[in-house]
C-alpha cells in the first residue's frame, strides 16, 4: 500500500495477474469547483502500445453538489439533512445562532450496516478505553470496534460537542455500538449491554466520562470532589436539546429534567446518553455558506 497526493493529476497503480483486489481511500479536503472523475481501467503493455480493454473500464463521478450534502446541525437543536446517493456523510455545525454560516467538522463513511465510525478524537472530544475486537459471544455475533453510531446520532453528538468545545471544554467518549450494531464485546471482556440491545438500540447510545472542574473528562465518580455538578448538568442539558433523552447518571436526581434516570446503577463513574427524540428534517437544498 502507498499514499500519494495528486491534486488534479493522475495516480496510477500497477497491478499483476496475481492481484486479487485493491483497497484505496480518497479524501477530499477542500471544495473543488469542478466535478471529480476517477477512472478504473486495465491495460496491457507490450513495449510499444497500451491497449485499454473497455469491458474492464469503470468511471466514478463525484458531483460537486454531493460535496455539500449531509447533516447541518443548528445551535437550537434542529438538524437538517441533504441526502445523496453515496456512503459519504458530511457534517456541518452552525457557527452562530441565527446565522447561515456553517463549518464542516467531519466526513464519515457509512458501512454495510448503515453505521458510521465516530472519530476517536477531534476538537473538544477524545476517547477512552480499549477498542473491542468483537467475536462470537454467547448472546450475539459481535462486530469489531465500539465507536459506531447511526449517521443521525453522530449528527446530534457533533451538535453537543460543538457547544462543549466552544466553552473550551473536552469530553471523552467510551462505548457506543460495534460495527454491526451489536453491544461491543471481545473475548475475555464483559458483554456491555445497552449499546445495541440485540437490534433494538443500534447506534443510539454513548458513554462518556464526567467533566471535572476544569471542564475536561476525568476517570472518577460523580461523588468525587473533581466532579463539577454544573458543567455535567450542562452536558445533559445540551444532549437533551439534540435528542438524547434516555440518559443515565446514577444518583444524580438533579438531572431528571434532562432525561436522566438516576436510579439506573453502574453509572457513578460515567454518564450515558441515549438518543430517543431527534429532530431531523430532510431538505433538498439550504441557503447556507460553508466557512473554512
Amino acid at each position: 500500500s502507498k499514499e500519494r497526493t495528486t491534486p488534479f493529476g493522475d495516480l496510477v497503480y500497477k497491478i499483476y495477474p496475481t492481484t486479487t483486489h485493491i483497497d484505496f481511500e480518497i479524501t477530499i479536503k477542500d471544495n473543488i469547483d469542478k466535478d471529480i472523475y476517477i477512472d478504473f481501467f486495465y491495460c496491457e503493455y507490450n513495449g510499444l502500445t497500451i491497449a485499454v480493454k473497455e469491458r474492464l473500464c469503470y468511471k466514478l463521478r463525484l458531483k460537486l453538489k454531493e460535496l455539500g450534502t449531509g447533516y447541518y446541525i443548528y445551535l437550537d437543536g434542529r438538524i437538517k439533512c441533504i441526502e445523496n446517493n453515496t456512503n459519504i456523510i458530511n457534517y456541518f455545525v452552525q457557527i452562530e445562532k441565527g446565522s447561515n454560516n456553517f463549518k464542516k467538522v467531519a466526513s464519515l463513511i457509512k458501512n454495510e450496516y448503515g453505521l458510521v465510525e465516530f472519530p476517536a478524537s477531534g476538537v473538544g472530544f477524545n476517547r477512552y478505553g480499549i477498542n473491542d475486537k468483537g467475536g462470537d459471544s454467547k448472546d450475539e455475533k459481535v462486530g469489531k470496534g465500539d465507536h459506531y453510531l447511526l449517521p443521525s446520532t453522530a449528527a446530534a453528538l457533533f451538535g453537543v460537542i460543538n457547544e462543549i468545545s466552544n466553552k473550551g471544554w473536552e469530553i471523552h467518549f467510551g462505548d457506543m455500538s460495534s460495527e454491526n450494531g451489536s453491544d461491543p464485546w471481545q473475548k475475555g471482556g464483559f458483554h456491555h449491554a445497552g449499546h445495541g440491545h440485540k437490534g433494538k438500540r443500534v447506534g443510539l447510545d454513548i458513554d462518556f466520562r464526567y467533566l471535572n472542574t476544569n471542564g475536561t473528562s476525568f476517570q472518577g465518580e460523580n461523588t468525587s470532589k473533581n466532579f463539577d455538578k454544573k458543567k455535567n448538568e450542562l452536558v445533559f442539558e445540551l444532549a437533551y436539546k439534540y435528542g438524547f433523552r434516555k440518559n443515565y447518571a446514577t444518583g444524580m436526581s438533579e438531572y431528571t429534567k434532562y432525561g436522566v434516570i438516576p436510579t439506573v446503577g453502574g453509572h457513578y463513574d460515567h454518564g450515558h446518553l441515549g438518543l430517543s427524540n431527534i429532530n431531523v428534517e430532510i431538505v433538498s437544498e439550504l441557503n447556507i455558506k460553508i466557512i473554512k
